[in-house]
């Protein structure tokens, strides 16, 4: 993500100083700043949506996780009565 806003940057500034209907220097750095400025909205925009659907995918492998979890202890609580069960049913035969 930095190397594409980089790229985008250094792209910017070379187009604007190659551009002939730009006169003076004054109107370049003026145009350059407008740029940077959409450009650094831009970015943080992207990186504001990418944190979100990081937070979304954070949030579903959580939720996830902990159903994972409560099927375990269940499967694992049935095996534990099984087990109970199968010993007190041998000890109740001798």
């Amino acid at each position: 993500m930095k190397a594409a806003e980089t790229q985008l940057s250094l792209a910017t500034s070379r187009d604007i100083k190659s551009d002939k209907t730009l006169k003076s220097t004054a109107e370049k750095d003026r145009r350059l700043r407008e740029k940077h400025s959409n450009n650094a909205k831009i970015f943080i925009d992207q990186r504001k949506n990418a944190a979100m659907r990081q937070e979304k995918r954070k949030e579903k492998l959580r939720k996830l996780h902990e159903g994972q979890m409560h099927d375990l202890q269940k499967y694992i609580h049935s095996v534990r009565a099984h087990v109970h069960t199968y010993v007190t049913t041998v000890v109740s035969r001798k």
